[in-house]
């Protein structure tokens, strides 16, 4: 098992801005060395014989179904009719700044 040390678990945790107690580091870094182990596996798969495919449909391109065509956008009325809060023409949104 790959031994991952509870100083490289507290680095990552930082990195990600994920707040973690004492208690917890244990479990995260048993998982962490578990994820690694897999990855490791992965490594040693042979895999020279599989084709690589980017989609299972086939061509991304075929996905397309219509030409790009330039529409007039929907009235203002129409989309502020929709809308919890509107004034003089404008959606009315919390303030999330200071």
């Amino acid at each position: 098992m790959t031994n991952i040390s509870t100083d490289m678990v507290r680095k990552i945790a930082r990195l990600a801005r994920v707040s973690l107690d004492d208690a917890a580091l244990e479990g995260f870094r048993q998982d962490l060395s578990g994820i690694l182990d897999w990855m490791r596996a992965l490594e040693e798969v042979d895999t020279d014989a599989v084709e690589p495919f980017s989609h299972k449909g086939g061509d991304l391109l075929s996905c397309a179904r219509e030409e790009d065509a330039p529409v007039s956008p929907p009235a203002r009325d129409a989309l502020l009719a929709n809308a919890p809060e509107s004034r003089d023409g404008c959606f009315v949104v919390p303030k999330i700044l200071e």
